[in-house]
């Protein structure tokens, strides 16, 4: 049933046993993520010179950028995001708690919520880091993607999904199966707006 979704490209969920060069220049979303890259957490292609805390946003954003300018669009599809996240996610942060410790994981969410001020379906993933050191503060970076309210939307309830405990690929393919997820890669309107933030929380 989830091969049915329209317009996202499964080549992304798909094992290492696919070369990484065809995972990154597929026909349905053609992106180069980095360069002088190295397999980092869970096998996925990563940046070699790792980022902080601070940076990802920029880096997330470059990452879109580069989607974005491949796809010749002005808005981002959702198979589009979840690809660049997918690749944004693997990036370690070198001023981040242990992953085993859980500095540093994966949120996936979606629901109709009214957080800008009116009405609005969302679907969301979001990298919470938490810096080293006994007091390390939290940080929340989140890729929201945004759409008028539907009957159909408001009947999909909401819904949430971390990556604690699990693999980044098990995760992502979870992702996608989620309600919200899985209506936002396989409908035809395009979202309204993509907002990043990053926050401490």
């Amino acid at each position: 049933m989830a091969r049915e979704l329209r317009g996202f490209d499964w080549g992304l969920l798909r094992s290492e046993e696919r070369p990484v060069e065809d995972r990154l220049t597929g026909a349905a979303y053609s992106v180069e993520v980095s360069i002088g890259a190295v397999s980092g957490r869970d096998g996925f292609l990563v940046d070699n010179q790792g980022m902080l805390i601070r940076e990802a946003k920029d880096r997330l954003e470059q990452m879109l950028a580069e989607i974005k300018a491949g796809e010749r669009s002005d808005t981002l599809n959702p198979g589009a995001v979840v690809k660049a996240f997918q690749s944004f996610a693997a990036i370690p942060a070198s001023d981040c708690a242990p992953v085993d410790e859980d500095g540093d994981g994966v949120l996936a969410q979606f629901g109709t919520y009214g957080l800008r001020g009116t009405q609005e379906f969302s679907v969301d993933l979001s990298r919470q880091f938490i810096e080293a050191g006994d007091d390390g503060s939290t940080w929340q970076l989140s890729c929201t993607l945004y759409w008028d309210p539907t009957p159909d939307t408001r009947a999909l309830g909401s819904g949430s999904l971390w990556s604690f405990d699990t693999s980044l690929e098990d995760f992502f393919r979870n992702t996608v199966l989620l309600p919200g997820w899985k209506w936002a890669l396989g409908t035809s309107q395009r979202p309204n707006s993509l907002d990043i933030t990053l926050d401490q929380v």
